[in-house]
């Protein structure tokens, strides 16, 4: 069986925990939600996914290693584990739902408490805003007003962003809100910041430069971006980081390379930005190849909505 990751969140099957967990993954009884995962040997084939439907299983999304999470009303697992390519089909577990940043700091996740992970239990009344994930098959009109009687809201101040609802909520609220059987699960909500230099320091592409400031810094190479756009769609007019180094852009679909959208521009940044700004206190926000001295951008056929 392979490792399952959901939620930040990574478990092995077979982990050698407490006679708990391997009761726990035993169990064929799903009475109590309508959520399953499954683990197959393979990637399924169409007449698999079927086999697996009449079984009564509704794939909703893959996850890794070799796992869908399907809808699954019945309450055996029987039909569904006696299919030749399942190598594991379980309930989705409830430690699946809070991510590791809103649990306890000295939490452990692995199998044997998979079901029951701590979280932080501040006397206060101590909120944090989360993102509430509702499975691929839930309408988030359908469950509003019961996410909304977990949190402690009033349905009529939360909204939904497509599969969706960000909230504020008390801490102590988060298992309720878990709990509903719709929920995928939830996560911390981090406001965006404008001069955002987390994803350089994530790839650890800033020891790598400074390490080797000439060799891994991109020197003598040619990098294309193809999004939606770069800038001003000019190769002389641009933000300063990028002064001299674009060679050439190519419109795609459209008369003009400029970013109509900001993606285009964005993601030139990360790859190519040298760290120069005319902001002044900006300081050194670089790409992962900040000295690139040519670029090709190429503008996509339209803008690109996230």
């Amino acid at each position: 069986m392979a490792t399952i990751t959901i939620n930040g969140i990574s478990v092995d099957p077979e982990t050698p925990h407490a006679s708990v967990a391997a009761s726990a993954l035993a169990s064929p009884d799903t009475s109590d939600t309508n959520y399953i995962l499954v683990q197959t040997n393979e990637p399924l084939s169409d007449e698999q996914k079927e086999q697996l439907k009449a079984a009564g299983a509704e794939i909703t999304e893959y996850v890794p290693d070799s796992t869908y999470v399907c809808y699954y009303p019945p309450a055996d697992l029987g039909a569904v584990r006696a299919l030749p390519f399942v190598t594991l089909a379980i309930r989705y577990m409830q430690g699946f739902k809070i991510a590791p940043t809103l649990r306890a700091a000295s939490s452990e996740v692995h199998a044997a408490n998979l079901a029951a992970q701590p979280i932080e239990r501040p006397k206060s009344r101590d909120a944090v805003d989360i993102d509430v994930i509702l499975h691929g098959n839930v309408s988030a009109e359908a469950v509003k007003e019961k996410i909304a009687v977990a949190a402690g809201l009033d349905p009529e101040e939360i909204r939904a962003y497509g599969k969706k609802f960000r909230v504020r909520i008390p801490r102590r609220r988060l298992e309720k809100v878990a709990a509903i059987d719709e929920v995928r699960h939830l996560e911390q909500y981090v406001r965006p910041s404008l001069m955002n230099t987390v994803a350089i320091g994530i790839l650890r592409a800033d020891r790598l430069h400074d390490a080797n400031p000439v060799a891994l810094r991109g020197a003598g190479q040619v990098v294309a971006v193809c999004d939606t756009g770069f800038d001003k769609g000019s190769t002389s007019n641009v933000h300063p980081a990028f002064t001299g180094r674009v060679k050439k852009l190519y419109p795609l679909g459209r008369s003009k390379a400029n970013d109509p959208d900001g993606h285009g521009t964005h993601v030139a940044g990360s790859v190519l930005g040298d760290g120069t700004s005319a902001n002044a206190g900006v300081g050194k926000v670089r790409g992962s190849a900040p000295a690139a001295t040519a670029a090709s951008i190429s503008a996509a056929v339209s803008p690109i909505t996230t």
